[in-house]
């Protein structure tokens, strides 16, 4: 009897892949699910209608996997998840990596072996390779996966274009901006950071870029306040700054403590539009992220991706500027 094992191996792909393909599930190039097709007609392979019928039985459970659960940024995603998730009658199994490779690995391990129905993933600190076996589909947000997956991001590039005119036009004559460095390529986020340093260089303006591997996170300040402080120090010619939103509370710290008056002859600009630019003293002039609508628009995608076979997107969510009082609005 031809089994799918034999039916695989026909094609040339895994046994994973061919189970995708004989029940349309996730993304499949039109190239494998021809190879997959044609071994299944030679084969002359029928399967078996009970194992078939167990293959698609609904769990109704999606994984999500989050680098941390503490950072309030990604709070606001997974609230806006978990309530479209409900609303849509889903379950999610929350599973934070904090930043670890093999955690992470043997996370989508268990969600392999738990059969959820999808996957969306906040998070990537592994070769594409660790998701191109996964049998159910895939959105990432932030975060570009492997060809097949869905993304949704904010749209990064505008976000760094209104935090360079946002400084030029408080006046700003020498800057600087942290940025978190990624284990992985082509992280969508950078571009925020690219478009900000190429404003600066446009209008004359130094810019000082730090790449760091420090991960923020929505505990203690006091790593990202003495890293803020040694680039201030390096750098003392600098009237702004630009980061997240952690860095840049740390920014506002240090800065007065090296004597800076914010926003009199130190400006701020930050990233993500989280409660804390608001109760500072003073206030934070931030890029917000819609991070209801990149939860809703993520399970918009994968409900698709499961329900109706589509294939992948990717969707750019509007970032806005928020004028407060470290620029002087």
């Amino acid at each position: 009897m031809v089994r799918l094992d034999d039916v695989a191996k026909k094609a040339g792909v895994s046994k994973n892949t061919a189970s995708r393909v004989l029940n349309n599930r996730g993304y499949i190039s039109e190239a494998t699910r021809e190879k997959v097709m044609t071994a299944v007609a030679e084969l002359n392979y029928h399967p078996n209608e009970n194992a078939r019928n167990f293959l698609r039985r609904r769990s109704h459970i999606v994984g999500l996997l989050v680098p941390s659960i503490i950072n309030l940024h990604y709070a606001g995603i997974i609230s806006a998840i978990e309530i479209e998730l409900g609303r849509r009658g889903l379950k999610m199994i929350l599973c934070s990596t904090e930043n670890n490779p093999k955690l992470e690995w043997s996370l989508l391990q268990m969600f392999q072996g738990n059969r959820i129905e999808g996957l969306i993933t906040l998070n990537r600190d592994l070769d594409a390779n660790a998701y191109s076996g996964l049998d159910f589909p895939i959105v990432s947000i932030d975060r570009y996966v492997e060809d097949g997956a869905s993304f949704v991001s904010s749209d990064h590039r505008k976000g760094g274009q209104l935090a360079a005119g946002a400084l030029i036009r408080a006046g700003c004559r020498c800057v600087i901006q942290i940025m978190v460095s990624a284990r992985y390529p082509r992280p969508s986020w950078g571009g925020r950071h690219e478009v900000f340093e190429q404003i600066m260089i446009e209008h004359g303006i130094p810019c000082h870029t730090f790449i760091t591997d420090l991960v923020p996170k929505s505990t203690a300040l006091d790593g990202h306040r003495m890293l803020v402080r040694e680039q201030l120090e390096k750098h003392p010619e600098v009237d702004g700054f630009f980061s997240s939103d952690l860095w840049s509370v740390s920014a506002l710290k240090e800065a007065a403590a090296l004597g800076h008056s914010v926003p009199q002859d130190f400006k701020i600009v930050s990233y993500d539009g989280t409660i804390l630019t608001e109760i500072t003293t003073p206030t934070i002039t931030t890029i917000r992220q819609n991070t209801q609508k990149l939860g809703t628009s993520a399970v918009e995608t994968l409900v698709s991706m499961m329900n109706e076979g589509k294939t992948a997107s990717e969707i750019l969510i509007d970032v806005e500027l928020i004028e407060r009082e470290s620029t002087g609005a």
